[in-house]
């Protein structure tokens, strides 16, 4: 039960993105203003053991092109997530003696600054300050040391830079924790840790990666706290180089949702003052060229709804707030990919209503709960961290805040496709709500509402179209808002006629056993020759190998699934004819 809580964990978490509002606060501020401020902001975050880093930093980690694998931060090694120490070690980029906080929380199990590490790497860096210069490390190529300063590779400068500012600014001393400061020398004692105008210079010459954008992602899904100097690189200035923001903050940028095979919805936070925004749609990250229309587009509101896309294509997103005298900097980038075009279609007219009461929900007091019970549908609904006493109509669940593990709901498989989704949901406390909705690990929408403690609101329409299997989750993730209620969910599934599922030309069962270790057996019958492709996918959908591709001939088939390579983890078996698509989930326990 262990490895499936982790597991589930792993898949929440995976599409963990800048909140709205998240830095408002923060807005127009510079200076020791706004350092206080964003302490406040990223203060308090959820902790973890330090044994609990061996499993968490190979995923915040993770290789982008190889999903089986984790990426060492000085060497820039990329290696398989089932190795175990002693090939890696977990490297406090701020040393633990600079600020004596040992590998206990928060501070030495803090993963803004724990980073996987060659251990012979580990042990040559020990508690060197960051400075230029020294003698070249015959391992960790492109890195250099001497006595007392360690200097990384080009490629992650500004990655330890930021890391370093984090520290800074999250431990001032609170509570009896650490209270961090950088200084402008090296060869450094007690909390200090150096060299301040060496990690400016490596901030300016290493701009934020896609690698470190995801790794905040995922770092904020444990922690429910980001590093600041990644979303907003700009603050850098504002506090160390005595720079004043614009008038106009830059707006933040949030996770597209209603994605399909032509379109999406780019998301981004309102910008006081701002008259309108500027939108940049482009499909390569450096940005060099602009869909039409989209180099900028002009808009009042803060969605746009981007059509007449690629199929299975990588877009990016950013964007600038502007008044008529000044324009913001640009907010932070946005990757979308659409998704395949398997003949989906717009949300019907017509089809079956779904309803979920919670009729079976068994929790009645005001204690955090975690369990399951069996949904209207059938199937089985989880719940993490929820109570039963703030009602809306009878069984109510009740989402709490800053819980551990996140408070989350999450339905059974629900067949049949999915059009639109809605729900009635209730703020129980006098805190302001959040609440974001995923379907199938995307991220639909986030609801809000301000200070109105005991009113019903409700959802409004959210277009979902998938035409496939589909799993609602429910998650408050913000340490922020309060507690949300949330009852009388409802969907509507598209009719059986234009339900896009494979012709009855052969029949998949189940996958066994399931969960597997070394290996599954997918059964899959035909009852003519056709061409077949079956592909083994992780959780993100990347492609890890092809089980089967040509023609395969009428009659029974077993296909293997070989985990013998692969790391514990969800994976989908796709299988395709000339018609379309379904997947079957396999869970891999090790």
């Amino acid at each position: 039960m262990k490895k499936i809580f982790l597991l589930l964990l792993l898949i929440s978490i995976a599409f963990s993105a800048i909140p709205d509002g998240y830095y408002d606060t923060a807005s127009g501020l510079s200076g020791t203003a706004l350092k206080a401020t964003l302490h406040s902001i990223i203060d308090g975050h959820t902790e973890y053991s330090y044994s609990y880093l061996w499993s968490a930093l190979i995923y915040t980690d993770e290789d982008p092109n190889n999903s089986s694998n984790f990426i060492l931060i000085y060497t820039g090694r990329s290696l398989s997530k089932t190795q175990a120490y002693p090939y890696w070690n977990r490297e406090h980029s701020w040393p633990k003696s600079h600020g004596d906080f040992g590998d206990t929380p928060p501070a030495g199990t803090d993963m803004h600054h724990l980073r996987p590490c060659d251990v012979s790497v580990n042990g040559d860096r020990g508690n060197k300050d960051f400075d230029n210069g020294g003698t070249a490390h015959s391992e960790a190529i492109g890195c250099y040391y001497d006595s007392d300063s360690w200097e990384p590779r080009d490629e992650i400068k500004g990655d330890v830079a930021r890391m370093m500012f984090y520290m800074e600014v999250r431990y001032e001393g609170d509570s009896g924790e650490p209270d961090l400061e950088l200084v402008d020398y090296t060869g450094t004692s007690g909390p200090n840790l150096g060299k301040l105008s060496t990690l400016l210079a490596w901030h300016i010459q290493d701009p934020v990666s896609d690698f470190e954008q995801t790794r905040n992602d995922r770092v904020y899904g444990y922690q429910n706290n980001r590093n600041p100097f990644i979303d907003h690189p700009e603050y850098v200035s504002y506090i160390w180089g005595g720079e004043t923001p614009d008038e106009l903050s830059a707006p933040v940028a949030a996770l597209a949702t209603n994605i399909d095979s032509t379109s999406f919805t780019a998301n981004w936070s309102a910008v006081s003052a701002a008259t309108g925004y500027k939108l940049y749609v482009s499909e390569n990250s450096g940005f060099t060229s602009y869909l039409s229309q989209y180099g900028p587009k002009l808009l009042t509101d803060t969605s746009e709804t981007v059509t007449e896309l690629t199929p299975e294509t990588d877009y990016y997103y950013k964007l600038k707030a502007f008044d008529a005298d000044s324009e913001s900097a640009f907010s932070n980038v946005i990757t979308v990919q659409t998704l395949e075009d398997t003949g989906s279609i717009n949300p019907p007219d017509t089809g079956e209503t779904h309803i979920e009461t919670f009729a079976n929900y068994t929790e009645t007091g005001s204690s955090y709960n975690d369990g399951s019970f069996t949904g209207q549908d059938g199937s089985t609904w989880i719940y993490d961290q929820c109570r039963g006493d703030i009602l809306i109509n009878d069984e109510t669940p009740c989402l709490g805040k800053g819980r551990t593990p996140t408070a989350s709901i999450t339905s059974g498989t629900i067949s049949g496709g999915m059009a639109t989704l809605s729900f009635q949901y209730k703020q129980a406390y006098s805190t302001n709500v959040s609440l974001d909705v995923f379907v199938n690990d995307v991220k639909m929408a986030t609801l809000t509402s301000s200070d109105e403690t005991g009113s019903i609101k409700e959802s409004g329409t959210i277009n979902v179209n998938i035409n496939d299997d589909a799993v609602i989750k429910f998650i408050q993730s913000s340490s922020e808002s309060g507690q949300v209620a949330i009852d009388n969910v409802s969907w509507t599934s598209y009719p059986v006629s234009i339900e896009a599922v494979i012709p009855e030309t052969f029949y998949v069962g189940e996958a066994y056993p399931n969960p597997f270790n070394p290996s599954s057996t997918l059964p899959l019958e035909l009852n003519r020759d056709e061409y077949i492709k079956i592909t083994l996918l992780d959780i993100l959908g990347n492609e890890h190998s092809k089980l089967f591709e040509g023609i395969m001939t009428a009659g029974t088939h077993k296909i293997k699934v070989d985990g013998k390579d692969l790391a514990t983890g969800v994976y989908l078996i796709r299988i395709q004819n000339m018609h379309g698509s379904l997947m079957k989930k396999v869970l891999l326990l090790k």
